[in-house]
């Protein structure tokens, strides 16, 4: 083993530099998880709302009857869930005073 002038093995960093990566990298290596966690749970809840909505174009297409209750039921296959938000917030009934 080649040792240099100050001691340290030959390739090694300054003590300056290893206490800052000692410090560092736990804390990095933290937000990669975190970050990663938090990835998959927005992707999942994208996931389960776009599955609800399916599930509710579906029962709406069940209850409607055979043909669909809806005029051009074939364009309405190819609807999103975005399309199915704009949608719902066009249908959007506000409950009226009953005074």
């Amino acid at each position: 083993m080649c040792l240099t002038s100050a001691g340290a093995p030959a390739g090694s960093y300054s003590p300056g530099v290893s206490r800052f990566l000692e410090a560092a990298l736990p804390s990095a290596g933290a937000l990669v998880f975190f970050a990663l966690g938090l990835r998959a749970l927005i992707h999942a809840d994208r996931r389960e709302r776009a599955a609800a909505a399916r599930f509710e174009r579906e029962q709406d297409a069940r209850e409607a009857g055979p043909t669909g209750g809806r005029a051009g039921s074939a364009a309405g296959a190819e609807r999103t869930v975005s399309d199915d938000a704009a949608t719902d917030a066009d249908n959007l009934e506000l409950p009226t005073d009953p005074r």
